[in-house]
């Protein structure tokens, strides 16, 4: 390995790595469908706090530079190793790559608009087994574990794809970019630092954000953050959402997200739902005839009987007809679903994504809207 890094500069300087870093980590998705920036808008920061922030863009080139870099110089460092590229100006042949590699992502991604998630904080090294100081940055190995650094973000990022998600009226998907972790030490070296363990083509349209856009998705993010519990129901719909994935992964995500949402809000209403239905005789007696028939049926409802529960109370003003096409909607699904796990053979196109997409973007909607709205103190406390 010291020969890799060696190999790449003219007079490397060996250094060491250790103690307290500084770290940014940064992600990028590419949206296809869902909401778009408005006209002549470039930019817009959905949330931010001091150690994180989300932002729509136009223009990524300036947010993933980082990471850019990092790419590089690990493309730099294989070819050096395999093909016996021996560059002396390192700095030089990376100001040169990154043109080439912007090109290339607008190339394979092209334009539109991308979510942009970037978080600092704090992190402990030891002294990595290599490390050379090239110009003014740090090229090493294993000096944190980037994937711990990756996984701090993880509910963020599941909850901001949602919020994100659940805004336009079209289904959305995030398409990832890139993403990566650079360090800074106490000498305010950039260190980058590399680890060495080991179709069906879709019509998307996307809608232009509405000014009000904005606010609306950080509040249903804060919402989701705060209210907790739907950690399940967020991962499956990234899941369903992730064009990369085949259609069958992303239907049975889509179902399997779904019917955890309706278990899970069946829970929260059954009791309110029940209540009219004994609401006379004494209190005392009504209520203890709620708890022992709650207790009864605990294990005993079909999901279509918890369904029609939680449907009637997230629309409690919806039209009659409204609500027996969502019914028809979710019998049909669930039939699907069911000759799948039964072994019935089936074709990928006919897997009813849209509509599964359709259903649960609906239902997550009025279900997070139900979440209380959280006051200014709440909303300290939550970050």
């Amino acid at each position: 390995m010291s020969n890799v890094a060696t190999a790449l500069v003219a007079e490397p300087i060996e250094t060491q790595v250790a103690g307290v870093l500084q770290y940014r980590y940064v992600a990028a998705w590419h949206l296809l469908g869902g909401v778009s920036l408005p006209a002549g808008v470039t930019t817009i920061e959905l949330y931010g706090d001091g150690n994180r922030r989300f932002l729509l863009t136009s223009a990524p080139d300036g947010y993933l530079e980082p990471v850019d870099r990092a790419s590089i110089i690990g493309s730099l460092m294989l070819r050096s190793m395999f093909h016996g590229e021996n560059s002396r100006d390192l700095p030089s042949r990376i100001e040169a790559e990154l043109p080439r590699y912007r090109e290339e992502r607008n190339r394979r991604f092209g334009s539109g608009t991308y979510l942009i998630f970037e978080a600092s904080g704090a992190v402990h090294s030891s002294t990595p087994s290599v490390a050379r100081q090239v110009s003014d940055f740090v090229i090493a190995f294993d000096v944190v574990d980037n994937a711990s650094i990756r996984a701090l973000s993880h509910d963020d990022i599941l909850a901001m794809k949602l919020a994100l998600g659940l805004e336009g009226q079209t289904a959305v998907r995030f398409d990832s970019v890139a993403d990566g972790t650079v360090l800074v030490d106490e000498k305010n070296r950039r260190i980058f630092s590399y680890s060495m363990q080991g179709g069906t083509a879709e019509l998307t349209v996307s809608s232009a954000m509405k000014p009000e856009a904005g606010t609306a998705i950080v509040d249903r993010f804060e919402r989701l953050l705060y209210e907790g519990g739907t950690g399940s129901v967020q991962r499956l719909f990234a899941e369903m959402a992730d064009r990369k994935s085949d259609r069958l992964k992303r239907f049975v995500a889509g179902w399997a997200g779904l019917e955890i949402l309706v278990v899970k809000a069946f829970k929260k209403y059954e009791q309110d739902f029940m209540s009219p239905l004994i609401a006379t005789g004494p209190t005392s007696l009504r209520e203890h005839f709620l708890g022992r028939l709650l207790d009864v049926m605990g294990d005993k409802y079909r999901v279509l009987d918890k369904f029609l529960v939680v449907s009637s109370m997230l629309f409690p003003d919806a039209d009659p007809a409204a609500q027996e096409a969502d019914l028809k909607l979710f019998k049909e699904l669930k039939a699907q679903r069911d000759g799948i796990f039964h072994g019935n053979a089936f074709a990928d196109q006919d897997l009813r994504i849209d509509d599964i997409e359709k259903l649960l973007r609906k239902y997550l909607s009025a279900y997070v809207e139900s979440i209380p709205m959280l006051n200014s103190t709440q909303r300290r406390d939550n970050t």
